[in-house]
């Protein structure tokens, strides 16, 4: 599917967008556009793009993804005006978590390789949809050696995702099988092998939780993808909505698997101590990435009135609680061992020229404040636009109580 350099391809900021210039989502967005343009072209379109054609089954799926996820039927996506929009948006939203995601997991060492050097990186996708969170690993390893097997209820987006992946990274293999995620046998009847990384993005929240004290679905999912089908040093990547219900419901499988030593928890905690956001079901914990949106993603938003300016999920990386994963980011090898690290959890809070953020540390939910606007005071990690940023605190910072009677820390003059 050959593409021209066409400006109305080019990513196009909104008003107070920011954030990398990532080519790779960029050119994707175009495969996609050009992949439902043609595939998708409903009698008495005319010569609409894409995002008008299919602004309303959008703006629905939108609203129910936003709004009642729990009252959409199974198997929606058979629906072809549904489906073409959300081939259309949610392919990309969706690659684009799981860049942020793998950017956010490598700045803490997170790096996922093959079990065994020169082969291909191989990725199971479980909810795949129309592929979007291994196409989001592709953009990320561009130009890598993947093999992908994609696991769906619906057989017809699975095929969509394979249709534009050809288009977008034709030297990835993809796999694609139809299968009931709801049944808890699933994947033994899938007949998997063993995965370098698993993907479960958007796809727990989807699943029957069970009732209080039992394990649900998504949870023993979880489990067995640990137990049986992680490669040695493999990793499982659970993106969620970023929203208090799925976060919560996502912290509630940490705290399940951590419980009885199912997994081993890699990020966003920077421990393995109890969430503290798990007992008071008010705060959650989610990422909030910055992106230059591509062009077919503004043009969408604009066509029913929305600007998601910033990639946002609840996440976890899991590993099975026998692996030992290697520190092999540099920043992490060179820290003083007093250091802790943490992980920002809230936005910038400016009062009385000091600059405060929720992060969360091996001790619960505190506060870090620094100088606002202090050159050198200031910890580049405290400045680090959105949340989910990793930072570090000295064992010997000051602490004291502040407001409401949380524990403020001063950060000022810390590790940059």
């Amino acid at each position: 599917m050959a593409l021209a350099d066409d400006a109305r391809l080019r990513p196009r900021p909104a008003r107070g967008e920011e954030g990398p210039a990532r080519p790779a989502l960029n050119r994707l967005g175009a495969c996609v556009q050009a992949y439902v343009a043609a595939r998708y072209r409903p009698r008495g379109g005319g010569n609409l793009p894409p995002p008008r054609l299919h602004a309303r089954a959008l703006a629905d799926l939108s609203a129910g993804f936003t709004h009642d996820r729990g009252g959409r039927k199974a198997g929606y996506l058979s629906d072809a005006r549904a489906r073409a929009a959300y081939v259309l948006y949610y392919t990309v939203t969706s690659a684009g978590g799981v860049v942020a995601a793998l950017e956010l997991a490598a700045a803490s060492g997170i790096h996922p390789r093959p079990a065994e050097a020169g082969t291909a990186l191989r990725v199971l996708d479980i909810g795949a949809g129309s592929l979007g969170a291994s196409l989001g690993v592709a953009a990320h390893f561009e130009g890598r050696a993947i093999d992908v097997t994609a696991l769906d209820g619906t057989a017809a987006v699975l095929a969509d995702g394979a249709e534009i992946f050809g288009a977008f990274a034709p030297q990835v293999r993809v796999r694609t099988a139809r299968v009931d995620l709801r049944d808890v046998h699933a994947l033994r009847k899938a007949k998997l092998g063993q995965f370098d990384l698993v993907l479960c993005a958007n796809v727990l929240n989807e699943l029957p939780t069970g009732r209080v004290g039992e394990t649900g679905v998504a949870e023993r999912l979880l489990r067995t993808v640990i137990r049986d089908h992680l490669a040695p040093g493999g990793v499982v990547l659970a993106l969620e909505p970023a929203t208090r219900m799925a976060s919560i419901g996502l912290i509630a499988m940490r705290e399940g698997l951590l419980a009885d030593d199912s997994a081993r928890v890699l990020a966003p905690c920077t421990h393995a101590g109890c969430c503290p956001l798990a007992e008071q079901r008010r705060d959650w914990c989610a990422f909030e990435v910055p992106w230059l949106r591509p062009a077919v993603i503004a043009a969408c938003d604009d066509a029913i009135d929305h600007a998601r300016t910033a990639l946002k999920a609840s996440w976890l990386v899991l590993a099975a609680p026998s692996s030992v994963p290697e520190a092999s980011d540099a920043a992490i090898k060179s820290a003083a061992p007093q250091d802790e690290r943490v992980r920002v959890i809230g936005g910038p809070m400016h009062a009385g020229g000091v600059m405060r953020r929720y992060v969360c540390t091996a001790d619960g939910r505190h506060v870090a404040a620094a100088p606002a606007g202090a050159r050198g005071a200031t910890p580049s990690w405290m400045l680090a636009p959105g949340r989910g940023t990793l930072g570090w605190i000295a064992a010997n910072a000051r602490r004291r109580e502040g407001r409401g009677g949380e524990v403020e820390i001063d950060v000022s003059g810390g590790r940059r």
